[in-house]
């Protein structure tokens, strides 16, 4: 409970005991067809989380043989995703083709939210967009800030010795925590 509170997710948050994914609760791209464990902790320490993030590579080679075998099963072919507003690259000349990768496809005009799971935790996105290709707001939502403030009550009554390994196993990152 302390551990929502703090807003910590992926890995650690499967290591204090909740089975939250996003795969899982809004599977996103292929996630829908894939199956995977979600390995869960018990206690939430250090050792936990190894534990888990151990057995979350292992999946991640499961994840990988499925795709690998989705994209085998559709045969020979171009694969990519369809996306609106981006075209063939071969039909249009360089200078068109670098124009269109400077200023990118137009985003639909309103509010959007987005969140994957990324190998930290949840990594989220708020988009405001009147309907260019540039936002008129943008918010990101990283792991790293939340983890980073949940530490003082991850490291409570622990011993020194206990700090580089709990801040390495939230594989934190000063750019993602400097706000």
């Amino acid at each position: 409970d302390e551990s929502i509170a703090w807003g910590v997710t992926g890995p650690s948050i499967r290591a204090a005991g909740t089975p939250m994914d996003i795969r899982r609760e809004t599977p996103y791209l292929a996630y829908g067809s894939i199956d995977f464990d979600i390995p869960i902790g018990e206690s939430g320490d250090c050792f936990d989380r190894l534990l888990v993030v151990m057995e979350e590579i292992r999946q991640s080679l499961r994840i990988i043989d499925q795709c690998l075998s989705l994209l085998t099963s559709l045969g020979p072919g171009v694969v990519r995703l369809a996306q609106p507003g981006w075209c063939d690259p071969e039909d249009i000349a360089a200078a068109e083709r670098t124009q269109l990768a400077l200023d990118g496809p137009d985003i639909a005009p309103g509010e959007h939210t987005a969140s994957i799971e990324s190998s930290t935790g949840e990594l989220g996105f708020f988009v405001v967009s009147d309907g260019c290709s540039t936002p008129r707001r943008i918010r990101c939502r990283a792991a790293s800030f939340h983890h980073a403030q949940a530490m003082p009550k991850m490291l409570r009554g622990a011993m020194l010795d206990d700090l580089l390994p709990t801040a390495a196993i939230l594989h934190l990152v000063a750019g993602e925590c400097d706000r």
